[in-house]
């Protein structure tokens, strides 16, 4: 990446996305144990969602590395 500070930047944005991701699981687990079985496929299908916006922004990091350092190379 260009900064530094992207990639710190990065790094973080990544931890939250984690950290929804781990309460989703467990309010799923919560909501399966009570019965609340249609509450649990919409946590689920949440939690996908914050899934693939985690692979999507890695993948942009790593593009981005790839691209900077292609340009260093140029230079």
């Amino acid at each position: 990446m260009k900064s530094d500070g992207v990639s710190t930047a990065f790094a973080i944005i990544m931890e939250e996305i984690a950290s929804v991701e781990e309460q989703l699981n467990q309010e799923g687990i919560n909501a399966f144990k009570d019965g609340k079985y249609e509450e649990a496929k919409n946590l689920a299908n949440s939690g996908k969602r914050w899934e693939r916006l985690g692979k999507n922004l890695k993948r942009f990091e790593m593009s981005g590395v790839q691209g900077s350092m292609c340009q260093r190379e140029k230079e």
